[in-house]
């Protein structure tokens, strides 16, 4: 379902309303393996649609708010700012590194800030990162920062 209809609305058969109503119901799914099937499909939509700058913008956009509902849901931010371990359950754990990915990736001011913030402390301090987000900061920090 997920795929046709991500699908559709990549190739304009189908409507924008269409993702909005389904990443809507979809923000509420609580297990791991689902949501990461989700960020891929709006990934792969992503790259069908890069040639409509309109259309890309779009979707950039609801990718956002669906990105910032999961950063909240799993109370991502207190393992960025605050430096909390990560749950040790091992779903709650790849729900919070996903939801930080996808915040970073779609670029949700809160996320950027803190991997921006946090990369900076590791180049200019060598503050150690979590190794499960070493990826992530070194990634989207390293970019924010070059930016700035």
């Amino acid at each position: 379902m997920l795929y046709d209809t991500f699908l559709l609305i990549s190739e304009g058969s189908k409507p924008m309303s269409h993702g909005l109503n389904l990443l809507s119901l979809m923000s509420e799914e609580d297990e791991y393996a689902p949501l990461r099937e989700i960020s891929r499909q709006i990934a792969g939509v992503g790259v069908h649609i890069s040639g409509d700058q309109t259309l890309s913008q779009k979707w950039k956009e609801v990718n956002r708010g669906f990105a910032e509902e999961l950063y909240k849901k799993f109370e991502a931010e207190k393992y960025l700012k605050n430096g909390e371990e990560l749950p040790d359950d091992f779903q709650t754990r790849m729900k919070t590194i996903l939801a930080i990915n996808l915040a970073c990736a779609y670029e949700v001011q809160e996320c950027v800030t803190a991997a921006k913030d946090i990369f900076t402390q590791y180049k200019d301090n060598g503050q150690e990162i979590k190794a499960e987000l070493k990826e992530h900061y070194l990634q989207h920090g390293n970019k924010r920062v070059s930016c700035y």
